[in-house]
C-alpha cells in the first residue's frame, strides 16, 4: 500500500511542475499584454486634459501597481508604472480632485444619517449616500496611495482629523472605520522618509494593529506649522505642503532643531547633576540616621551601666 502511494505521488510531480510552469508562462503573457495595452493608452491620454486624463490614467496606475507588486515582474512594468505615475502627479489638482469627491460624499452621508433612524425612506436614502461615500473613499484613497506628492500629503493629512464613525453598521454589526483611520493606513504605506512608525491596537477592534493615528496627526500638524518638512524615497527634495520647501524655511527649521537639541542637552545635564545630588543625599541620610541611632544606643547603655553600678555599690 505504501509503495502504491509513493508511486502515485511521484507520478504527480511532473504534472505539478508542468502546471506551475504553465501558470508562470500564462502569468507573464498577461503581464506583457497589460503593459502593451497601457503603453498605447498612455499615448492616447496625451490628447486628454484635467480630470478626464486623471481618471483615465488612474486605472492604468492601479493596474500596473498590481503587476509591480507581484513577484518576478519585468522591468517594463516598473518603467511603465513610473511613467504613468509621473504623468498623473504632473496634473494640477491630481489629489484635490479625489479629496473633493470624498469630502462631498462624506458631507451628504452625514447629513442623511439622522433621518436614517426615523423611517424606511430615511434609511434607504442613507444607505444610498453611505454606499456612495464608501465607493468614493475606496477609489480615491486607493489611487492617492500611489501618488507621492505634496498635494497628496495635504489631502490625506487633512483627512486625519475626520474621526467620525457612523453609528449605523455596514453589515454583520460592523461599523465602517473613520476616514482618518483609512487615510492613516494609506500614509503609512507611502514611500515617505522618516515617517511615524509607531503602531497601536485599534480602539474599536481589539487585536487589530494599526498605525498610531495620534503620532501621524502630530507629524502633520508640525508640517502645517512649518516646523518640519518631508521627502520621498529616491527623491532628495525636501517638501512642504506647497511644493519644494524654500531654502530660507529649511534653514529656519535647521536652526530650530539645533536650538532644541542644545536646550535638551542642557536640560539633561542639569537633570543629571540634580539627580546626582539627590541620590547622594538619599544615600547619606540613612547612614547618618543609622549612625545617630547607634550612638544614642551606646550612650543609653553606658548611662544604664553607670547607674546600675552605683546602685550596687
Amino acid at each position: 500500500m505504501m509503495k502504491f502511494v509513493i508511486v502515485s505521488l511521484l507520478c504527480l510531480l511532473p504534472f505539478s511542475a508542468g502546471a506551475e510552469e504553465d501558470f508562470r508562462i500564462e502569468n507573464k503573457r498577461l503581464e506583457l499584454e497589460q503593459v502593451a495595452l497601457w503603453k498605447s493608452k498612455l499615448e492616447e491620454s496625451e490628447k486628454m486634459k484635467g480630470s478626464e486624463k486623471l481618471v483615465f490614467l488612474s486605472l492604468g496606475l492601479k493596474g500596473m501597481a498590481y503587476w509591480k507588486e507581484r513577484v518576478g515582474n519585468g522591468p517594463e512594468v516598473e518603467d511603465l508604472y513610473s511613467t504613468i505615475q509621473s504623468s498623473l502627479i504632473a496634473i494640477p489638482g491630481h489629489a484635490t480632485y479625489y479629496g473633493d469627491r470624498i469630502n462631498k460624499a462624506q458631507t451628504e452621508r452625514r447629513a442623511a444619517m439622522p433621518a436614517a433612524t426615523e423611517g424606511e425612506l430615511g434609511s434607504a436614502n442613507y444607505s444610498i449616500k453611505d454606499g456612495n461615500f464608501r465607493n468614493e473613499e475606496t477609489n480615491g484613497l486607493w489611487t492617492l496611495r500611489y501618488l507621492p506628492s505634496p498635494e497628496t500629503i495635504k489631502v490625506l493629512g487633512t483627512f486625519l482629523s475626520d474621526e467620525w464613525v457612523s453609528p449605523i453598521p455596514v453589515q454583520d454589526d460592523k461599523l465602517w472605520p473613520s476616514l482618518a483611520r483609512h487615510s492613516v493606513e494609506m500614509l503609512a504605506v507611502m514611500p515617505i522618509v522618516k515617517k511615524p512608525t509607531a503602531r497601536i491596537e485599534d480602539p474599536a477592534n481589539p487585536g487589530v494593529i494599526m498605525p498610531d493615528l495620534k503620532a501621524w496627526q502630530q507629524w502633520f500638524e508640525q508640517i502645517k506649522a512649518g516646523k518640519r518638512t518631508f521627502s520621498f524615497e529616491g527623491d532628495p527634495t525636501e517638501y512642504d505642503l506647497n511644493g519644494p520647501a524654500p531654502k530660507e524655511k529649511l534653514q529656519a527649521i535647521e536652526r530650530d532643531l539645533k536650538r532644541d537639541a542644545e536646550r535638551l542637552a542642557r536640560h539633561r545635564k542639569s537633570s543629571s547633576v540634580s539627580d546626582f545630588v539627590s541620590e547622594a543625599l538619599n544615600l547619606s541620610k540613612p547612614s547618618f540616621i543609622a549612625g545617630l541611632i547607634g550612638s544614642l544606643a551606646l550612650l543609653t547603655a553606658a548611662v544604664w551601666y553607670f547607674l546600675r553600678g552605683r546602685k550596687v555599690a
